[in-house]
């Protein structure tokens, strides 16, 4: 066992141990996140990795993506960036996707606890809270100028922590509780849905672009996921449906079944095959409908599929 697996173990122990309901691990190479995990509202997308810095900028835009599309929060667990291990209860930051360490990780979930302290270029910062700020100062009848003497700072720097959104080093941090002996720096929230990824364009493999094509003819908005278990999100109106595209046989499809449906069952998202089987077809393939390209060339419109994926969603074999 490699240190990533070892990693990926201690990840699931916690959620395990926080009674998460998680989905099946995603083992195929290049994938851009490893697991689902639910607990209660709350939809994790993670991606475990030994040094954060290995994960690439197409793998966080697809993270962003699916995220979005399945309301979920994407998440890093590692250990080190570049040469350095990761410190803990300190968020660090891979293309906009937060990264902890397994002790954070285990505090969020186990405690509440959620980190103050981020790592930016030139070190580690937090965000206060300057409204609060600044009513503190003003109560207690100081200045100003006497602020920015005791913490070392300008007066406009201790003007803009109070009036803006600033970071502040964790060194300028600490001086500003000690001097005023108030708590002032924000909690760090790690669940938030991302904004939509860039997309990278369609998929290879003719009967991929197709099957794709034909999906949007009938008027669905079709987004391609290339570092997944799946190829597409399929969406009309507020439903967004998990899209897999196949030319196996319906025999040779039973692991990638096992996966989608895992990942359907935890998000709460329906998912459907697009077939090109030269073999004998299967209406539903361990709990997920699936459907002929024959059939879908013949469908006239996305409420028509809607309902054929709806009929075939209870014959699970």
């Amino acid at each position: 066992m490699d240190e990533r697996e070892l990693l990926m173990l201690q990840v699931l122990d916690v959620m395990e141990r926080e009674n998460f309901e998680i989905s099946e691990m995603c083992t195929s190479g290049g994938a851009c996140f490893d697991i689902f995990a639910r607990r209660n509202v709350l939809l994790l997308l993670l991606k475990v990795l030994k040094n954060i810095d290995s994960l690439s900028t197409g793998q966080a835009r697809e993270i962003s993506s699916i995220g979005n599309m399945l309301c979920a929060s994407p998440l890093i667990v590692g250990e080190k960036t570049r040469n350095s291990p990761m410190e803990s209860g300190v968020v660090y930051g891979r293309h906009s996707i937060p990264a902890v360490t397994l002790d954070t990780f285990e505090d969020v979930l186990l405690e509440g606890a959620l980190p103050l302290i981020f790592a930016a270029r030139g070190g580690y910062y937090v965000r206060i809270d300057g409204r609060r700020l600044g009513e503190i100062r003003r109560r207690k009848g100081i200045s100003l100028g006497d602020a920015a003497e005791n913490i070392g700072v300008s007066r406009r720097s201790v003007q803009n922590y109070e009036n803006k959104d600033t970071a502040m080093t964790l060194k300028t941090a600490t001086r500003l509780e000690e001097f005023l002996d108030e708590s002032l720096a924000r909690p760090i929230n790690l669940f938030f849905i991302p904004k939509m990824g860039d997309f990278e364009g369609e998929l290879q493999g003719e009967f991929e672009r197709y099957s794709l094509k034909t999906l949007m003819e009938l008027g669905f908005e079709v987004y391609p996921i290339k570092k997944a278990p799946f190829n597409a999100f399929t969406k009309e109106g507020g439903e967004v449906m998990i899209t897999k595209l196949t030319k196996t046989s319906p025999s040779g499809v039973q692991k990638s079944a096992k996966i989608i449906k895992s990942i359907s069952d935890t998000t709460g998202t329906q998912a459907f095959f697009v077939m090109d089987a030269h073999t004998k077809f299967k209406e539903n393939i361990h709990g997920i409908p699936a459907i002929k390209k024959e059939e879908l060339e013949k469908i006239e419109d996305s409420g028509e599929l809607i309902e054929v994926i709806k009929s075939r969603k209870s014959r699970a074999i």
